[in-house]
């Protein structure tokens, strides 16, 4: 736990320090502590653009890291300022490698290249916006950092904008405590048990009928 609040201390400390108006990328996760086989969602916020100004995004690339053994990948959603989020609209391509080999990290490559014009992407893109969501499964306990790299951002015509801020996260997996572990079994248990009951009720009034 101090490790993990060290880390996100830095982070955010990093955060300050930027400049307030520099183009910016932030991985914001749902939560920070999770359990084994808990659910844990991450947007890629893109901060620092011009709302309605001449720098909206047209197009972007990245790499997204983060620790294999703790995090499982399971999807990824991006956000309609592009236009179509759909992947079958041939605006987005995904390639993932989580094949959780010793020592390697899980990387996602995400491209999303938007078919709109410049002033269609002005008008619907604001200063700051959500490009996509990566949604994840606690593996195994532990901590990893998530980062972005080889990120690449261009507007409506192709041109290369400034690179950005990157400000990456870390999620910790845990296992339940003793406590959280033992009400889960007997609320199970209770439910068994009140079904169990429900059913002999259900066959003693079947027999008297």
């Amino acid at each position: 736990m101090k490790i993990m609040h060290a880390v996100l201390l830095f982070l955010i400390l990093g955060v300050l320090s930027a400049n307030s108006n520099a183009l910016m990328l932030t991985m914001e996760p749902s939560s920070t502590l999770i359990y084994e086989n808990d659910p844990v969602s991450v947007d890629i916020v893109i901060s620092g653009l011009d709302a309605g100004g001449p720098e909206s995004l047209g197009a972007f690339s990245m790499d997204v890291v983060w620790g294999a053994t703790v995090l499982d990948y399971d999807s990824i959603e991006f956000g309609p300022y592009l236009g179509n989020p759909d992947p079958l609209a041939f605006e987005s391509v995904i390639s993932v490698d989580d094949s959780n080999a010793t020592g390697n990290p899980a990387v996602v490559s995400l491209l999303e290249v938007s078919l709109l014009s410049s002033l269609e992407l002005d008008m619907i893109q604001s200063d700051s916006f959500t490009l996509a969501t990566m949604n994840f499964t606690g593996a195994a306990p532990g901590f990893t950092l998530m980062r972005m790299e080889n990120v690449v951002l261009s507007d409506a015509f192709g041109n290369v904008l400034a690179d950005p801020v990157l400000v990456g996260t870390g999620i910790e997996v845990t296992e339940p405590s003793p406590l959280v572990m033992f009400i889960s079994a007997a609320l199970m248990l209770g439910f068994l048990i009140s079904r169990q009951s429900r059913g002999q009720s259900r066959i003693s009034i079947d027999n008297r009928a």
